[in-house]
């Protein structure tokens, strides 16, 4: 990736109320996924309780940018969002490279693209 690369998309896992949120952020440049949850149902079926006493915690979600300028934006809605929202941190992974990071109300929104180059 050349220095100035901004990654094409990356996969954001954390609580659900913030995941469900993420896409109502419209950014100009940016795509999402449906969120889905961490878990599949097969862990549900194999489980000693029943399929209705199980609530998913974590959830996944696919956000494409088409510009860097999308993704710069975006970080700054995250950390916004997390901070709005009293979030738990969530784990960000570039697929690309592998690499992932904890976001938390901490983080500097212009450190997020930075760490995942």
């Amino acid at each position: 990736m050349a220095e100035n690369e901004v990654p094409s998309y990356l996969t954001i896992e954390g609580p659900s109320e913030l995941i469900a949120a993420i896409p109502a952020t419209e950014i100009d440049g940016t795509d999402f996924s449906e969120p889905s949850s961490v878990a599949g149902s097969g862990d549900i079926l194999d489980s000693p309780m029943g399929g209705d006493e199980i609530s998913v915690i974590l959830h996944t979600i696919t956000v494409a940018f088409s510009t860097g300028t999308a993704a710069l934006t975006f970080s700054i809605k995250l950390v916004e969002l997390i901070r709005k929202l009293k979030a738990a941190p969530v784990t960000v992974r570039n697929p690309k490279t592998g690499r992932s990071t904890t976001v938390d109300d901490s983080t500097e929104p212009s450190d997020l693209t930075k760490m995942l180059k």
